[in-house]
């Protein structure tokens, strides 16, 4: 788990050497899968896996 620490949940790039987006999610993706991101997490929230 350490390995994937600081890299984007979605494409794997390191945070550090991308665009990041506003808000709590710039911890675990970066800007341009921030979308893709928080759609998946809204229906996760829908379905009550979160």
């Amino acid at each position: 788990m350490k390995k994937y620490l600081g890299n984007c949940f979605t494409c794997g790039e390191l945070l550090s050497e991308v665009e990041l987006p506003e808000g709590p999610e710039k911890k675990v993706v970066c800007l341009k899968d921030r979308d893709y991101f928080v759609e998946g997490y809204e229906e996760l929230q829908e379905l009550g896996e979160i």
